[in-house]
Formats: structure tokens, C-alpha cells, sequence
């Protein structure tokens, strides 16, 4: 059970990362809402490797989250923006696909 909030931290910090990640990148720019991104994840990793109790194992993986969450909206965008007119959907489309093989496969691990 202990084992499932933890992991389950990272999803619910992703949601509003998204939110976070459609709101700021008309707002500063795709290129530093990447780096805020990075910012996140990289503090968020910070907080859960020094974790000396459970609390902030959780608080590490939410912040996790919200770093992660706004790459789930970032990478189709800065995709779309810089692939060539021919190729654009199938880019986007392929991310998308990875995306969620990449989730199948380590929901079949665990």
C-alpha cells in the first residue's frame, strides 16, 4: 500500500504540472518553460533523495510530478514547432505513442 501512494505521487503532481506547463508556455516561451521543467524535476529529485521520512518522500515524488507532468505537454508542442510540414503528425503521433507504451509496459512490471 506504502508502495502505491508513492508511486501514485508522481501522477497526481503531473495533472497540475500540465496545467502549469499550458499556462506558462504562452506566457514565457516554450524554451523557459523546458527549463522550468527541468528545474522541477531536477528540485523534486533533490527532495526525495534526501528524504529522511515519509513525508517528504511524498512531498519529492509530487514535485517529481509536476516537473513531468509539464514534459507531457511541452514535448508535442516543441515537436509540432520544429518538425518539417510533412512529417509534423506522425512526429507527434509516434511521441504519443511511445508515451503511452511506455506506460503499459512498466504498469505490466510493477
Amino acid at each position: 500500500n506504502r508502495l502505491s501512494n508513492i508511486t501514485s505521487m508522481v501522477h497526481i503532481g503531473s495533472l497540475p504540472g500540465a496545467i502549469v506547463a499550458f499556462l506558462c508556455s504562452e506566457r514565457i516561451g516554450i524554451l523557459w518553460t523546458f527549463r522550468q521543467c527541468c528545474l522541477m524535476w531536477i528540485i523534486g529529485s533533490v527532495v526525495f533523495i534526501t528524504s529522511r521520512d515519509l513525508g517528504q518522500v511524498y512531498a519529492g515524488r509530487f514535485i517529481m510530478g509536476l516537473g513531468i507532468g509539464q514534459f507531457g505537454v511541452m514535448a508535442p508542442i516543441y515537436l509540432g514547432e520544429v518538425a518539417p510540414r510533412e512529417i509534423r503528425g506522425m512526429l507527434v503521433g509516434l511521441y504519443g505513442m511511445s508515451e503511452y507504451l511506455g506506460i503499459m509496459i512498466g504498469v505490466s512490471i510493477i
